[in-house]
């Protein structure tokens, strides 16, 4: 019909290892061709993941945690760490513009910030605190980066 377009459906993932996701990414770099379910370019998400696993290990977002987050982070903590993050969340814009890639990013530029984040990741031990759930460990950081990379790979499949 005129006019109709396909609703693309998100993957379901579920990642055990920062290997598993560039595994996946991999996948999808060499796909002939990937569609979106969202907003974002592959470039885009591989970039977008890249620099938050660039930020949790040099600097961290510089943001005052409001009471209401100080009481319920360690619940939401908990949640995400364990069940995964929802999809629809929208970064104040002050993070935004530290987050959110470029529209004309790179997929070769993306894809190499991303293997190297990956690496170094693996053998950090130092990790700046998260915006909203403060200070994590280690392996807190590596699964809420997990969680992360589900939730935006989620929406890219190969065509």
């Amino acid at each position: 019909m005129a006019g109709e377009t396909k609703q693309i459906e998100r993957r379901s993932l579920k990642f055990d290892s920062l290997d598993e996701v560039l595994n996946d990414a991999k996948v999808l770099v060499n796909a002939d061709q990937v569609v979106s379910a969202g907003t974002w370019s592959l470039a885009q998400t591989l970039m977008h993941l890249a620099i938050g696993m660039r930020m949790s290990m040099e600097s961290g977002i510089k943001t005052r945690r409001s009471l209401m987050l100080r009481i319920m982070g360690p619940i939401i903590k908990r949640r995400i760490l364990k069940h995964g993050m929802k999809p629809g969340y929208k970064l104040p814009e002050k993070v935004a513009r530290l987050l959110v890639p470029k529209e004309n990013t790179k997929l070769t530029t993306a894809w190499d910030a991303l293997q190297s984040q990956v690496e170094r990741m693996k053998e950090c031990q130092k990790f700046y605190p998260h915006p909203v759930f403060g200070d994590l460990t280690r392996d807190e950081w590596l699964k809420l980066t997990l969680r992360h990379a589900e939730l935006h790979l989620s929406f890219l499949r190969p065509a």
